[in-house]
């Protein structure tokens, strides 16, 4: 039985060659993917994280005095907060973010957003929490390279709290909260049973001329539409180096079987059919393909969680280390490569004759 390892145990340079290109192919892409999906993990969790508690409304009417009443008789609102949304940047690998700073008038009732996010105060006290004074997610303290004690945005961060939801909460007074900005109302909305789903949808039924909604749905499709562009710029490259490196490895292999007739005919001579043959050449590209993608993904892995526990961590950045479309992005290089280098190896051994090459010799 034909040993499809065989070749490459006793020619080990020429393993050695075909497995780095594939390598370093596999770990570049890899790698890649992992940094963009950082930036989209980091910007998800600092424009999604808020809405997996709580929706947003914003009054944009003119009849602002219904507003409350409107809100109140929906079934599926538990509670609601008046708030004054503002923003803060947050840094990724690729640039800028924004973050929510949200601004209630009383302390107990941020105690209670605070309670019903999950969030839990680390470091610091809202119980005298002025006005130029607000308390930040830790992880954003950390993005932002500041402790407790600096100022941001013309505001003193006095604290910090952890939890699921990536944002910063701040006081502000009733009259400055009812004359803020342009006069817009908005709301905090906390959904019954913590059914925010339902809540959701319930919400849809709004007229959207007077209200504005930002939901769990529509901050995803949002950041969605942001990044589809990323995305696509990246599956061309992706594709671009896959089919670059590929046709490159392909044709080294191609080079180092095009010197193996001899082999092919002495094989075919000792009672070995050409299909016997093809299926060893097939084996044996299909075997050092997939073992050098699993050496490259596999490098590349153990390279994004050290640069996650080295870098991201104290930059309160997120790295998604294995996604799906790391895996599909980077098994592109040996399927390429195995199709690119077997069918015309194939195709050459097919029309070869090998007895001739015997009686040459």
């Amino acid at each position: 039985m034909l040993n499809p390892l065989l070749f490459f145990f006793k020619n080990k340079k020429s393993a050695f060659i075909i497995s780095t290109t594939l390598l370093v192919s596999v770990f570049c892409i890899s790698f890649i993917t992992i940094l963009i999906n950082s930036v989209y993990a980091t910007s998800k969790e600092a424009n999604i994280s808020p809405f997996e508690s709580f929706s947003m409304l914003t009054y944009v009417g003119d009849n602002k005095d219904n507003a409350h009443k409107e809100i109140e008789q929906n079934e599926d609102i538990d509670t609601f907060f008046n708030v004054v949304v503002s923003y803060t940047s947050i840094n990724t690998v690729f640039g800028t973010t924004s973050s929510y700073i949200v601004f209630l008038d009383d302390e107990s009732k941020l105690t209670d957003v605070l309670s019903r996010c999950d969030l839990h105060l680390q470091d610091g006290t809202i119980s005298s929490l002025a006005e130029n004074e607000i308390i930040m997610h830790h992880n954003l303290l950390k993005n932002k390279k500041l402790d407790i004690g600096s100022n941001i945005d013309n505001f003193e961060i006095v604290g910090t709290f952890s939890g699921d939801n990536k944002l910063s909460f701040g006081i502000i007074s009733q009259e400055k909260l009812e004359n803020h900005g342009t006069g817009e109302v908005s709301y905090l909305v906390f959904p019954k049973d913590n059914k925010l789903a339902q809540l959701n949808q319930s919400l849809l039924n709004l007229d959207e001329s007077e209200w504005a909604t930002y939901s769990y749905l529509e901050a995803t499709n949002f950041l969605n539409e942001s990044f589809s562009t990323i995305n696509l710029v990246l599956l061309i490259i992706v594709i671009m180096v896959s089919v670059c490196l590929s046709t490159a490895v392909a044709a080294l292999v191609y080079t180092v079987y095009s010197n193996r007739y001899d082999e092919f005919a002495i094989l075919n001579a000792i009672g070995y059919k050409k299909s016997k043959i093809k299926i060893m050449l097939f084996q044996e590209i299909t075997i050092i393909t997939l073992f050098s993608w699993l050496l490259g993904y596999g490098a590349s892995l153990i390279f994004s969680v050290l640069i996650d526990i080295l870098i991201y961590a104290d930059m309160g950045q997120t790295m998604p280390i294995a996604t799906a479309d790391g895996v599909l992005y980077t098994l592109i290089v040996p399927i390429l490569v195995t199709i690119c280098a077997v069918f015309p190896a194939i195709r050459k051994l097919s029309r070869t004759d090998l007895v001739s090459i015997i009686e040459r010799r």
